[in-house]
């Protein structure tokens, strides 16, 4: 069973994020995740690049995994989402 923490620290140790979150979706089980990764070196990447980045990083993971929503974000636009959202309350 795959959980959060070794997500987190796989994705932290590949990436260099800066920010990482990760929710179990699946009632405990670890097969069904949604992640928010930030990483500068996102950087000049496009969106299936940065979605295979985080794949290859979690490759060991992948085959337990059946469900992974993914939010791949370079830390000027996790600012910037985090400002809009602030905006909005």
């Amino acid at each position: 069973m795959v959980t959060p923490a070794e997500i987190s620290q796989k994705l932290e140790s590949a990436l260099q994020v800066t920010y990482v979150q990760v929710e179990d979706n699946s009632d405990g089980c670890g097969t069904k995740f949604s992640i928010i990764v930030v990483s500068p070196l996102f950087e000049g990447m496009g969106l299936l690049q940065r979605q295979r980045a985080v794949n290859d990083a979690l490759k060991e993971e992948m085959s337990s995994i059946h469900a992974l929503q993914m939010k791949t974000w370079t830390p000027a636009q996790f600012e910037q989402k985090k400002s809009q959202q602030s905006g909005e309350q």
